[in-house]
């Protein structure tokens, strides 16, 4: 569940994403927990992640997704523009998180 990027091997996305989602789940509430939803929502928007093997990733590993889900429905402006996003373009992209 690797791949190599320039000599590097690195975790396919999905995997990449559970890592940070389960941190995510356990320090929602913290500082940590804002820095790993920003990670998340970027791997979301701006990578390949593919919704059938993430699922099947959260299934196998018993990763809860429900949190994500919640905290998405409420990222703040501040999130945001660690993006580099606006309100708008971030309701146009929305669809791509899938979750």
């Amino acid at each position: 569940m690797t791949r190599s990027v320039e000599g590097f091997t690195l975790p396919i996305p999905e995997v990449l994403l559970l890592l940070k989602v389960s941190a995510f789940n356990s320090r929602k509430d913290s500082i940590k927990g804002q820095k790993d939803l920003v990670d998340i929502l970027g791997l979301l928007l701006f990578s390949n992640v593919e919704r059938s093997k993430l699922m099947e990733l959260a299934r196998t590993y018993s990763v809860n997704l429900l949190p994500l889900k919640a905290a998405i429905r409420r990222v703040d402006d501040q999130t945001l523009r660690y993006l580099g996003l606006n309100r708008h373009e971030f309701s146009k992209l929305k669809d791509k998180l899938f979750l």
